[in-house]
């Protein structure tokens, strides 16, 4: 392990309870100084699935391999790899991970690709659910829930997974299933064609989250009918026992735009962010949020704010955390964060230019204020909303700067409270690139993986560099 101690500044030591807008496990404080960790077990080709905390580690899911690092020191508590599922169909790779932790154990989804490549890009066929254990790192039961040939003549190319209480539920298709945290014993499963109005369509899962209470999942689909071009759009909620509670179908009417794609910002309350596509030159994008019983609109926002083409320095930054390549229909996190009826964004941190934290009332879809970068950085990530302050991600705005900032502000006011610095780099001396990773936040630090430039120059396989911030 290449281990390293990053510069550190404060203001003030930073102290709250866990923020209520993450599903962090919390664990005991950190401690200690920020650390860096390298792969050392070879290169891992594939790219990132998953990052979570569990208790007291942070776990690293990669196609290829898991690894458990200790939060408090950087060092590594075991690494199993996805190997010992390859069979004659092909490589194996891992294509889904759960965002919590239960019992001791995550759920990870899986699949082979026949046509695989050492060093490529994983592009497997997925249907496989496996417990693993975060005590020792190892795959345990392990069930088929799909046809890993494919669905017809399209790969299913992810897995969502989570984990509600003893019961672990995957999406594949067009089915939920419902499985035993047990032994994945088969519970139930839901058919997405059994919602209403769908009688004759053939509909496909493109996201699913842990919605309320950690008691339900919120599905998001596209379905069609047979030699038809249109396209519906629909999200249900479905409880632990597999009973359908609520749904809804978005139209262009409602969303005030032409819908091209949906991105779920947050699974509760649900708000979605609408994409209408280049069709129309200037068209504006939706953030839109529903509620009730029966998930009625409760708000659209639909100004030059959720502009998605050419965004200005006034616009909100809806994007997820990853590369667009990524595979899967797996949860991939959003960098903004709602808690409540209150969504935390920041404009666009161009190149040269300023950005802010902007705070705005799902309810009304009024700016409530806005927060410039502290001098010489940008905006990347909001990492929590807690009770009496937000916390965000931000770098050096200096290309050359290897400054990463962990910074609270005052939840009412937009005032920065105090800001926690580490300097990070690359074993060869690089600076991370902070755009194409995401942070996951507890013990008032921010834990990264920076998978794209970690490894040594010239390397053709990808490696990866763990690093906590604050």
């Amino acid at each position: 392990m290449w281990l390293g101690r990053g510069a550190t500044s404060s203001d003030r030591e930073a102290g709250s309870e866990a923020p209520s807008a993450q599903r962090a496990d919390g664990g005991a404080a950190a401690g200690g100084q920020p650390w860096q960790a390298e792969a050392n077990d070879g290169p891992r080709p594939g790219e990132v699935i998953r990052t979570l905390t569990a208790g007291q580690d942070l776990i690293i899911v990669t196609q290829r391999d898991v690894t458990s690092i200790d939060r408090r020191t950087g060092e590594k508590n075991w690494n199993t790899g996805v190997a010992n599922l390859d069979n004659p169909q092909g490589k194996a790779a891992f294509c889904g991970a759960s965002t919590t932790a239960a019992n001791g154990v995550i759920a990870v989804a899986a699949g082979w690709d026949p046509k695989a490549k050492e060093g490529g890009r994983y592009r497997p066929t997925c249907g496989l659910v496996s417990l693993l254990d975060l005590e020792t790192g190892k795959l345990g039961a392990t069930v088929q829930v799909a046809y890993t040939e494919g669905a017809g003549s399209v790969p299913v190319n992810g897995v969502p997974v989570e984990i509600i209480g003893d019961t672990v539920v995957a999406a594949w298709n067009s089915t939920i299933f419902g499985l035993n945290l047990a032994d994945l014993s088969t519970r139930w499963n839901y058919q997405l064609e059994q919602g209403p109005g769908r009688k004759g369509q053939s509909c496909r899962i493109t996201d699913m989250a842990l919605g309320e209470s950690d008691r339900v999942v919120v599905a998001m689909s596209t379905c069609t009918r047979p030699w038809s071009a249109d396209v519906t759009r629909y999200v249900d909620e479905v409880d632990v026992a597999g009973r359908p509670l609520r749904n809804h179908r978005f139209s262009d009417e409602e969303t005030q735009t032409e819908i091209a794609s949906l991105e779920m910002v947050s699974a509760s309350p649900l708000v979605v962010s609408v994409y209408p596509g280049v069709k129309v030159k200037g068209q504006v994008g939706s953030l839109v949020t529903l509620g009730g019983d029966s998930w009625q609109v409760q708000n659209v926002i639909h100004d030059e704010r959720t502009k998605h083409e050419r965004p200005n320095d006034e616009a909100f930054t809806m994007v997820s955390i990853g590369w667009d390549s990524r595979v899967g229909t797996y949860r991939v996190p959003n960098r903004t964060l709602v808690s409540d009826e209150t969504l935390v964004s920041f404009t666009p941190p161009n190149r040269g230019k300023p950005n802010a934290l902007v705070v705005v009332d799902l309810s009304s879809g009024k700016e409530l204020w806005t927060s410039p970068a502290p001098a010489g950085t940008v905006y990347w990530q909001v990492l929590a909303i807690e009770d009496d302050a937000v916390v965000a991600l931000a770098a050096d705005s200096d290309n050359k700067a290897r400054g990463l900032h962990v910074v609270r502000v005052d939840r009412k006011t937009g005032k920065v409270i105090d800001r926690e610095t580490t300097e990070v780099q690359t074993p060869t001396g690089g600076r991370v690139v902070v755009p194409f990773y995401g942070f996951v936040y507890a013990d008032k630090r921010a834990y990264g993986v920076e998978f794209q430039h970690a490894g040594e120059k010239g390397g053709d396989l990808p490696s990866w560099l763990a690093f906590s911030v604050g």
